[in-house]
């Protein structure tokens, strides 16, 4: 099934944006772009 051989790849790509992001912050400002500020923390929007 190709599919499920795809998924991790998904998945990976998904943590990947997170970290891309930044770490922690006080606004949305403070983040990359794509990403907001939600309890003080970075995260893709």
């Amino acid at each position: 099934n190709l599919q499920s051989r795809w998924k991790p790849v998904s998945l990976f790509k998904s943590l990947d944006r997170r970290g891309s992001c930044g770490g922690p912050c006080m606004q949305d400002s403070h983040c990359g772009p794509s990403c907001a500020c939600w309890d003080a923390y970075c995260y893709a929007d």
